[in-house]
């Protein structure tokens, strides 16, 4: 909550959360609906996981600094906060955007966080795609060089053996790199496909651990 007018008793830097510990869909952890072990035993909602909390900062006991500067700012982007930057171990990086919705005299607050690997993980297909045809090039113009110099070969040989080469490096190109990108994009189409058409099923999930960090993978 940014500025609530519809109801002045909600403090400011009032969040509602749910589905974020709803189940380990999506966060593939412990979470509040199925129990987070602790050092005091398991702690558990039973019956929902919809709760208010503040996020305040355990050094000032006030606003988190990222709340507290998307508020005043109405975004906010920064390394360290408003995702905290070591959350459950793991450095994070987030953003805080203010919006006002349709309809509504109260102004919101929105935060969103990533883990730090994950987002500076990402290499651009072009750059891999490119560094293996640079690899390839460059293996088959220096095998009849390396050929004729070291072994003496004619040049005919060493080109045919060039051409040999070429043609094992596509095969190898089409196996390590085409068709496994065709896979990943015909699977991902399918699943899209299916829910463009209306029946779909939307507890369908991909395996993100068979994607590249790469475009694909996004």
């Amino acid at each position: 909550m940014v500025e609530s007018k519809f109801d002045p008793t909600i403090a400011q830097g009032v969040a509602l959360s749910r589905s974020r510990f709803e189940d380990n869909t999506f966060s593939h952890g412990e979470n509040l609906k199925q129990g987070v072990q602790t050092n005091w035993g398991t702690v558990q909602i039973r019956h929902h996981t919809e709760f208010e909390v503040v996020f305040n900062d355990p050094a000032t006991n006030q606003l988190h600094p990222g709340v507290r500067e998307t508020i005043k700012n109405g975004s906010n982007v920064y390394v360290d906060y408003p995702g905290y930057s070591d959350y459950r171990h793991i450095p994070v990086i987030g953003k805080g955007v203010t919006f006002q919705l349709p309809g509504s005299i109260d102004r919101w607050g929105m935060m969103c966080e990533s883990d730090l690997e994950e987002v500076h993980r990402h290499r651009s297909l072009v750059g891999r795609l490119t560094r293996r045809f640079m690899a390839s090039a460059i293996l088959v113009t220096l095998l009849p060089l390396a050929l004729q110099h070291f072994l003496g070969w004619d040049p005919y040989s060493s080109a045919g053996i060039s051409l040999l080469g070429a043609g094992a490096l596509t095969l190898l190109f089409r196996s390590r790199t085409a068709k496994p990108l065709s896979r990943s994009l015909e699977q991902m189409t399918g699943v899209m496909k299916v829910l463009a058409e209306g029946d779909g099923n939307l507890k369908q999930r991909l395996d993100a651990s068979k994607f590249k960090a790469d475009e694909t993978g996004t």
